[in-house]
């Protein structure tokens, strides 16, 4: 019997809170909650946070991409909230509607003409420079979260599940 794993956000989920949410079949965040901001830091003098190089955002960037694409989850957003180097566009092609690399789309677009379906470019979700960072509802939008919730109740209702006394 397979058990479905669900993250609930209650306040925030940066950084590992991210990748640990992107681990679980499900994310439900209440509303008012947010996601992302995973680039890789570390605590320098005086408390302050400076980015580590090329070789950990990497490393991290391939982690969270592997475990996001595991779990049905847009690789590409997983990756923009690791690195803000990373533009993510969002496209239609026959229908379906895709976060992409802003550096594939012109593949993107000649392989729908080669194959001839129809391709528009809808908006640019992530720029360059920025991290991408959720609330519940852009998460919902942008397919990442299930849905958006007052309790864990609610979850147990989604799955049909009565609330244990």
């Amino acid at each position: 019997m397979a058990v479905a794993t669900v993250a609930f956000i209650e306040k925030k989920a940066w950084s590992a809170g991210a990748l640990i949410a992107f681990s679980c079949d499900r994310i439900f965040m209440k509303p008012a909650t947010s996601m992302g901001s995973a680039s890789p830091v570390v605590i320098g003098r005086g408390g302050k946070a400076q980015a580590l190089g090329e070789k950990y955002v990497s490393a991290i960037r391939s982690h969270f991409a592997s475990v996001a694409k595991k779990n049905g989850y847009p690789e590409t957003l997983a990756v923009a909230m690791v690195d803000k180097e990373k533009i993510v566009d969002e496209v239609i092609i026959a229908k379906e509607r895709l976060f992409i690399f802003h550096e594939d789309l012109q593949m993107y677009q000649q392989r729908a003409e080669k194959e001839h379906k129809r391709f528009e470019f809808r908006r640019t979700v992530v720029k360059k420079g920025e991290l991408l960072n959720v609330d519940a509802e852009k998460a919902e939008d942008l397919y990442i979260s299930s849905g958006t919730v007052s309790s864990v109740k609610d979850i147990l209702d989604e799955f049909g599940i009565s609330s244990p006394e």
